[in-house]
């Protein structure tokens, strides 16, 4: 079996070509700050003015670009990280980029609860005036009924990067490399790797195959349970 290379060793064309999102660092640390400055002027702007259907509609506008910003600048900071989880400045800078984005979206959450607030009727005009919000609209009547508190909403924002962890903690064990051994069934030894149990194993038509790396795989990941 060929020797499997690290991460940081695969040649570079094989990795993610991130200028589509950037074409720079530089660029990506302006549109940082270009984001932390829309959201507040976002935030003293619309926050406890959100009265009517043709502000709403105005809002929603500009809140979908804060949105695509905040997207661009996760994906441009999480995909060196997907490439090579174990690079160290890799997985850094996408844990302060996750804590801004999540800090900036409390300062957002009152949004989504002032917009709970307005009227059907008011609702039923922004669909009326924007048309390609109608379906925000039909959701957002839906959601009335289990609304939370602002307080609540933003709270929740806050402690995202904390709920989102365990998720965090599975991915970077899983994707870390370890070394998965091999398992043996009916005398037969079988590599295993991340690749190969999810690609193969997985769908094995043998059941004894599929548990025996199920097995296998799991107890290796268990090392990382109290991370």
């Amino acid at each position: 079996m060929a020797e499997q290379l690290k991460r940081s060793e695969i040649n570079e064309d094989l990795k993610w070509d991130l200028s589509g999102i950037f074409a720079s660092e530089k660029e990506f640390e302006n549109s940082l700050k270009e984001f932390l400055s829309e959201v507040d002027s976002f935030t003293k702007k619309y926050k406890g003015n959100l009265d009517s259907a043709e502000i709403t509609i105005e809002a929603l506008a500009k809140y979908e670009d804060i949105i695509a910003k905040a997207s661009y600048l996760r994906q441009y900071a999480m995909l060196p990280v997907n490439a090579d989880i174990t690079d160290n400045d890799a997985a850094s800078k996408l844990r302060s980029v996750s804590n801004i984005i999540s800090k900036e979206s409390a300062k957002l959450s009152f949004f989504d609860s002032e917009l709970l607030k307005l009227s059907e009727e008011e609702l039923d005009k922004v669909a009326e005036l924007e048309s390609k919000f109608k379906t925000w609209v039909r959701k957002t009547k839906k959601n009335k009924k289990a609304a939370l508190s602002a307080d609540v909403e933003e709270a929740l924002e806050l402690l995202s990067p904390v709920l989102g962890s365990f998720q965090e903690i599975f991915e970077q064990a899983r994707s870390n490399d370890p070394d998965f051994g091999s398992f043996e069934v009916d005398g037969k030894e079988y590599p295993l790797t991340y690749s190969l149990y999810e690609e193969y194993y997985m769908y094995h038509t043998d059941p004894k195959v599929r548990r025996a790396s199920y097995d296998k795989f799991n107890k290796v990941l268990g090392r990382y349970k109290n991370t």
